[in-house]
């Protein structure tokens, strides 16, 4: 599915908890099963990076759990803490953050998002299929989505970096975030469901 010798990182993202495994008729923890170790428990976003020439490819899955262990009050210990939120929501929304970094001075990017696999998307967006970011009267890129309006795309915290800051408007740099939204699970029936994206991030220049 991916070549490793291409990949910079993997991340993931879920609740960060520590199972000390099941419980004994008298509440006594179970020996041998979990012990104590802190384990991102369940895994809700996988994301990974390629670099082949000019182009970066981002790999962002977001997937809901399907055991029907986390999604009521009664699945959880109350003896050792109180649950304010429940880990499994209906709805559930998930968000990746893309970082990117531009140079004014003529550095042309193009993005383009795809999904390869999609299952129970229950987002309803209309904020078009087509995103332009502009910098005063330099485009600085456009970002494509997948047909179905199943994502929200958004430019956030996006400004000049200061540490590369040049009396030259045209050696100023510019970085932010592109925030991709999704929304998973039906409301009203199953909450499980999947979204696996790909992002390609092509440099023309």
């Amino acid at each position: 599915m991916h070549p490793k010798k291409y990949i910079d990182y993997i991340g993931m993202y879920g609740p960060w908890v520590s199972d000390p495994g099941g419980r004994g008729a008298l509440g006594t923890a179970i020996k041998g099963e979990h012990g104590t170790y802190i384990e991102i428990h369940p895994l809700e976003q996988l994301w990974w990076t390629e670099k082949k020439n000019n182009t970066r490819i981002y790999h962002l899955n977001a997937a809901n759990d399907n055991s029907g262990r986390f999604n009521k009050h009664s699945n959880f210990d109350k003896n050792h803490g109180d649950l304010q939120n429940l880990w499994q929501t209906n709805p559930m929304t998930h968000t990746f953050y893309v970082p990117f970094s531009l140079s004014l001075k003529g550095q042309t990017v193009s993005y383009n998002l795809a999904a390869t696999s999609e299952n129970n998307t229950s987002g309803s967006y209309t904020d078009g299929l087509e995103h332009r970011l502009f910098y005063k009267t330099n485009h600085l890129f456009t970002i494509k989505e997948p047909p179905g309006e199943v994502v929200k795309i958004d430019f956030i915290n996006v400004g000049i970096d200061s540490k590369a800051f040049s009396k030259n408007p045209q050696d100023t740099i510019i970085k932010g975030f592109i925030k991709i939204e999704t929304m998973l699970g039906n409301p009203s029936g199953d909450y499980a469901g999947n979204l696996f994206l790909t992002l390609k991030e092509r440099n023309l220049t």
